[in-house]
């Protein structure tokens, strides 16, 4: 995280990359988020939206920023945001029912916590979405892809880096770490298709560099 914006995990003037020169290959799932509260404090669907709350967030214009401010405008002055310096210290207060809730990922679920509804217009887990806890028709959800960098001629060599990643005990770490819920298979399968539309992304650069 960037000690100078606390809204974003990753400063854009620390990037020196260009997103153009990157392409997806992989599709490794989604993760949404859920609104994380302590049992003491009985949030529920049911009365949320006639009780006054206090909501934590990653900080300002952070993803679960964003649509916490969606609830306060569709709750109205019922929601009072509360802004933190990092997901974990919102989770953290509100596990200790110092807030009323904090959106968080699957990571964060805990037995000293309960799920009151996901960011997604779909029941996940058990737990329902926004459409059907508040009426809310917008949705929110991470979605995480393995890119590959459009220089990188190799695709054989792409191809062995990220089936060495899948195969790793890092992939299951990280994956339970993101909610990620895909089988290896399922994310091989996909890196397989991925790399065959980088063959001929990488064919149609070729010839476009061809012709500069």
């Amino acid at each position: 995280r960037c000690s100078r914006d606390w809204s974003s995990d990753v400063c854009s003037s620390d990037l020196k990359i260009r997103t153009e020169d990157f392409q997806p290959v992989a599709y490794l799932g989604d993760n949404p988020q859920f609104m994380y509260t302590a049992p003491s404090k009985g949030l529920t669907c049911a009365n949320i939206k006639s009780r006054s709350v206090f909501l934590g967030t990653s900080g300002k214009n952070s993803t679960s920023d964003i649509m916490t401010r969606t609830i306060q405008s569709h709750l109205g002055k019922n929601v009072s945001v509360v802004y933190y310096k990092g997901q974990n210290d919102a989770v953290r207060d509100a596990m200790a029912g110092h807030i009323d809730g904090a959106l968080a990922g699957q990571s964060a679920a805990s037995d000293r916590l309960v799920a009151v509804f996901n960011t997604t217009d779909q029941t996940v887990n058990g737990v329902p979405g926004m459409r059907e806890c508040l009426g809310l028709t917008e949705s929110l959800k991470a979605t995480y892809l393995v890119f590959a960098n459009t220089e990188w001629r190799d695709t054989a060599d792409i191809s062995r880096a990220i089936t060495s990643f899948i195969n790793s005990d890092q992939f299951a770490t990280t994956s339970q770490t993101l909610g990620i819920d895909r089988s290896r298979a399922d994310v091989n399968r996909q890196v397989t298709q991925g790399l065959a539309r980088y063959r001929r992304l990488q064919t149609r650069i070729e010839i476009g560099r061809a012709h500069v």
